[in-house]
């Protein structure tokens, strides 16, 4: 079922953005390593060597988007991540807002599944508020909303950029934190590097769960 849903969409992403492949397709790829995956505040897997892919082009009044991730995980085996999304401008209430509505399969620990979500960014001016509502696709159907708040600093040089950031889950079985900062520093030409630590918890049981750990990360990216 997951797999003709991704089937679908991919063909819709394919025939709505044919005509506009090569006018205005911007593509990144990049690698990177992480103590932790997360999504939605569960832990997807640890320890990984991941390499990126993602490419977006405008279509249907909005962006549409296709991001892959391979991730040579800890202990051998290999996960595979994709996500397919498209994004628009929105007015709510008089709020000029962008709406992002994204599909996703993911690998883990324990095996693959699929989320809905459907979210938006408000910026509040010291801060900017992200909230999407999600679901699990198949499996059990798990319900959630994540709320994140983060601000970007240019800071000590220019293309230096400190993004503190918290990003909480509420689902039906367990609710998650994740606290950190990020860095990233323009290297010009397209290229970027950047890292991540993060304080990460969550009241999870089982397959997912954290237990107030930190992570790290770090990356090389590309933008041709």
């Amino acid at each position: 079922m997951k797999n003709t849903i991704l089937t679908l969409l991919m063909g819709a992403f394919i025939s709505t953005t044919n005509a506009s492949v090569l006018n205005g397709l911007d593509a990144e790829a990049g690698l990177k390593f992480s103590t932790s995956t997360l999504s939605k505040g569960l832990i997807l897997r640890e320890d990984s060597i991941s390499a990126d892919v993602f490419v977006s082009t405008e279509a249907a009044g909005g962006n549409v988007a296709v991001s892959v991730g391979v991730y040579d995980v800890d202990g051998g085996g290999t996960d595979t991540d994709l996500s397919l999304s498209y994004a628009r401008p929105v007015n709510v209430l008089g709020q000029d807002l962008v709406a992002d509505l994204s599909y996703s399969q993911l690998d883990s620990a324990w095996g693959g599944f699929d989320l809905l979500s459907l979210g938006t960014v408000y910026p509040l001016g010291y801060a900017d508020l992200s909230a999407a509502a999600w679901t699990e696709v198949g499996g059990d159907n798990q319900l959630g909303l994540q709320l994140g708040l983060s601000k970007g600093f240019e800071l000590i040089q220019e293309g230096l950029v400190f993004v503190p950031f918290v990003e909480t889950n509420f689902a039906d079985e367990y609710t998650a934190i994740e606290a950190g900062v990020t860095v990233s520093y323009d290297l010009g030409a397209g290229r970027s590097i950047s890292a991540k630590t993060a304080f990460k918890d969550n009241d999870a049981d089982g397959a997912g769960s954290l237990d107030g750990s930190w992570g790290y990360a770090v990356a090389f990216g590309y933008k041709f």
